[in-house]
């Protein structure tokens, strides 16, 4: 909802309906236990969550140094005194981290759809009728970039 205030500019605020009600409810409503967090001390949980650090920062830090952990001691052979279930267990917060990784990196790097490059060139095309400087600049730009192949 927006509300233009006097002298304030827009105004907006997202309600969600669950969080404004179930806040002032202590985590109880009937028979619906509600409780976001399992911990021993929510509160401080959530304080922690809000002021240090969240779950998924929380989970890289601790993953690097693992896998660093996982190097220093791959270089010295110690890893070669394990057993299989034991090297599963690391090979496995390794395979975690490769995972987040790459959806991190998905999610920032998202593929272009056919669409989306159509609507490009579209525009390109538009921009030759409209701005030829700026026409040339950028199908050279294109054609630099895959000129190699």
């Amino acid at each position: 909802m927006n509300y233009m205030l006097p002298l304030s500019g827009d105004v907006s605020q997202v309600i969600n309906p669950w969080t404004l009600w179930l806040k002032y409810l202590n985590q109880q409503a009937g028979f619906i236990n509600i409780n976001n967090v399992v911990s021993s001390d929510p509160e401080m949980e959530k304080k922690i969550i809000e002021e240090v650090a969240g779950y998924g920062q929380q989970l890289g830090w601790i993953t690097e140094a693992f896998d660093l952990l996982v190097q220093k001691l791959t270089s010295t052979h110690v890893l070669r005194d394990l057993n299989d279930k034991e090297l599963n267990s690391f090979r496995g917060l390794s395979q975690l981290r490769e995972r987040i990784e790459e959806l991190k990196y998905r999610s920032r790097h998202p593929k272009p759809t056919v669409q989306e490059v159509s609507q490009m060139i579209d525009d390109i095309r538009t921009l030759k009728e409209k701005d030829r400087g700026s026409y040339d600049e950028i199908v050279s730009k294109i054609k630099n970039a895959f000129s190699d192949t």
